[in-house]
Formats: C-alpha cells, structure tokens, sequence
C-alpha cells in the first residue's frame, strides 16, 4: 500500500502523473497541442517550448534539424522556468527558445531534448513561415454618356 510519504503527485500541464519520492524517473518531454506548430512570419520572431519532467535535473538542449545543437546569443535566447521542486530538486520546467529576427533558414524542425542518468527523450516543434498578404479595396466610379459610350472610367485603390 503506498502512503503520502513515498509518494508525490506532480501536476503538469497539461498531463498528471505519479512521481515516487526518492525513485530516479527518466525524463519525460511534452509539447502542447497548440505548440506543436508554430507559425512566424520573416523578420519576426518566435517563441517554442516544451514541458519537462525528470529526476533527477535533466540536461535539456534544443536541436534544430537533423543534429545542429543550438547555442544561446545573437538571435536565440534560450531559458528555463522551473515549475515544480520535490526533495529540494526541480522536477518540472518549461524550456524555452526565442527566434528573433525570422529568416527562411530558420524555418524546420526543432527538438527540445532532455536527458538524465536514466534516459533521453524529445519532443517537436515546427516552425513554419507565415506570409503577410496586404489587402486592398477597389472602388471603381463609371459615368456614362448615353448607353453605348464609356465617358469616364475612375479606378481607385486604397490599402488596409
């Protein structure tokens, strides 16, 4: 029978799950649903995470492609936020990477990669290109002369 000692419940969004106190866990990687594909447009910049759970602290790094490690400075900024702590240690985060100033290279698959003493898993986000359409409204003006001739043709464009 397990009591409340030897066992935490860790809520994390949005899965729950059952972490025993002093059992090392391989780590766990998750993308929400609406995370899995981001849309960005060029010159932009986007914001991919994923959730984690591990113990003990894992080791996460974000992959773009096949194998290109990313690396924190110039466009990226990578962090974490540590969501939940059992025993003194992180069990639960949110990592996060930031691509500012979008261009067609940056546009792939990118892996958020966690890995302990117990195991490696990933999870994938998408980054796909998003264009911007500018919108016009057309309004043509017509006078007539009688029923046959065109006299006056106005065509004028405005932007939204």
């Amino acid at each position: 029978m397990l009591t409340q000692e030897c066992l935490n419940i860790v809520f994390f969004f949005p899965f729950i799950f059952s972490l025993p106190s002093s059992s090392p866990v391989p780590p766990l990687v998750k993308i929400a649903h609406s995370q899995q594909i981001i849309g960005a447009s060029k010159g932009g910049s986007a914001l991919l995470q994923c959730y984690i759970e591990a113990y003990p602290e894992p080791f996460v790094e974000w992959i773009f492609g096949e194998a290109r490690v990313l690396v924190e400075g110039g466009r990226l900024n990578i962090s974490e936020e540590v969501l939940d702590w059992r025993l003194g240690e992180p069990v639960s985060r949110r990592a996060l990477l930031t691509v500012s100033g979008l261009a067609a290279e940056d546009y792939g698959t990118y892996r958020c990669q966690a890995r302990n003493n117990r195991g490696r898993t990933y999870g994938i986000v998408s980054l796909i290109g998003m264009h911007t359409f500018a919108v016009f409204l057309v309004q043509a003006n017509f006078s007539v002369l009688d029923n046959e001739n065109l006299l006056l043709f106005l065509l004028s464009f405005s932007c939204c």
